[in-house]
């Protein structure tokens, strides 16, 4: 999961009244595209022109997610593949960013922005694909290799290494010296990078009217062959809902 909406509610029924003689109807929008009745029902009116009535209005929790495949290290190169997906009722606010899920559902044709806004779908003859999401699992530590390998059971010898840097009385400098080993120096950076991943503490100051945050910004500007992608990857790899995304994936 690399993005995640807000929950919105989405109309399921809407009821529309006739401009002419008052007469009310019942419409079910399916997957929140909005349509009004064809003709009016009311006795001796075929009415074409309806107002929403919007407090008789029945929604839906709605949010839309963004999927990102996890590559393969044999696969290098090829941008990841994503989808939208779209969630509603109990299924929202079920996932965060960083989380590795199992998604079932129907793949369909459109836009969630587009099918909710009478009149853009005549002039479009181009289909997006997105998920209309039945269920979605997330995945525990050991449930599937497809955690990335960022769970590992520890063993005596490991706890007692533990031990021992906690009895270290600088144990910000071993902790720095072990984000990218395999590139030598560049210690400030890598201080920099060990900061980010713990990053700070949230405190209310009573006589200000901002509150700051408690996550860190870091920009890495360098000669090309610094290694500077290296470091980033692996901190993306040490963090537990990292997600690295290259240059060939962004837009200006």
């Amino acid at each position: 999961v690399v993005r995640v909406s807000s929950i919105r509610p989405m109309v399921s029924v809407l009821q529309f009244e006739c401009v002419k003689c008052g007469a009310t109807e019942m419409v079910n929008l399916k997957d929140g595209a909005y349509r009004t009745p064809e003709a009016c029902t009311g006795k001796r009116c075929r009415g074409q022109r309806f107002e929403p009535n919007r407090r008789n209005a029945s929604t839906i929790d709605w949010q839309k997610i963004r999927l990102q495949e996890i590559k393969d290290g044999n696969e290098q190169g090829r941008i990841p593949r994503t989808i939208e997906v779209e969630l509603t009722d109990d299924l929202c606010d079920c996932v965060l960013p960083g989380d590795v899920v199992t998604v079932c559902g129907f793949i369909k044709a459109g836009s969630g922005a587009e099918r909710r806004r009478p009149g853009n779908a005549a002039s479009s003859t181009t289909f997006l694909l997105y998920m209309d999401a039945s269920s979605c699992v997330k995945l525990k530590a050991g449930d599937d290799q497809q955690t990335d390998g960022r769970t590992q059971q520890f063993d005596p010898q490991d706890l007692e290494a533990f031990r021992e840097i906690a009895q270290d009385p600088n144990p910000f400098k071993l902790l720095t010296n072990s984000i990218c080993p395999a590139i030598y120096g560049h210690e400030t950076v890598k201080a920099g990078m060990t900061l980010v991943l713990f990053g700070g503490s949230q405190w209310d100051d009573a006589g200000s009217s901002q509150t700051p945050r408690s996550d860190s910004h870091m920009l890495i500007v360098g000669d090309p062959g610094m290694g500077k992608s290296q470091m980033l990857r692996a901190a993306a790899h040490i963090a537990p809902r990292g997600v690295y995304v290259c240059g060939n994936t962004t837009t200006s």
